[in-house]
């Protein structure tokens, strides 16, 4: 899944190929269903949602991808970036129960300790703030 902008001009045929499943943000488009239909087309899949925080502060975590679990019947599996412990873990392959406050706080769980990228853009689960970023500068050392 990824922007529509990433499957046109010169390289556009090549992240068709990849198995990019282009998304239009431009307008309120129902991405939810769209993957659901593509999960329901596909023999295998996988689809990599990239994690919050990336460019932005965020406060709450986006519920896209649950909704895209419980939609297609698919699991999740979590994978933890930890920038801190420089590792990534697949840590969990769970399937939504249908009730999201359950299942994020389950979720969350899987992410307590991790250290993001971006410190400053990085709210660990429950924490209500983002951490101070270490001595230093804002990246890992």
């Amino acid at each position: 899944m990824g922007k529509k902008s990433l499957t046109e001009g010169p390289f556009g045929w090549f992240i068709k190929i990849l198995g990019c499943v282009p998304i239009d943000r431009s307008g309120n488009h129902d991405v939810v269903n769209a993957m659901r239909a593509q999960f329901a087309s596909e023999e295998k899949m996988v689809l990599a949602i990239p994690p919050e925080g990336t460019r932005s502060l965020v406060g709450e975590w986006k519920s896209g991808f649950w909704h895209i679990a419980v939609a297609a019947d698919v699991p999740l599996v979590l994978s933890v970036l930890d920038y801190g412990k420089r590792c990534v873990t697949l840590s969990a392959v769970i399937h939504p129960s249908g009730d999201y406050d359950a299942d994020l706080t389950l979720i969350r769980g899987h992410y307590v300790d991790a250290v993001g990228k971006n410190r400053r853009q990085f709210i660990a689960p429950g924490a209500g703030h983002a951490p101070s970023p270490p001595p230093g500068g804002e990246g890992v050392a």
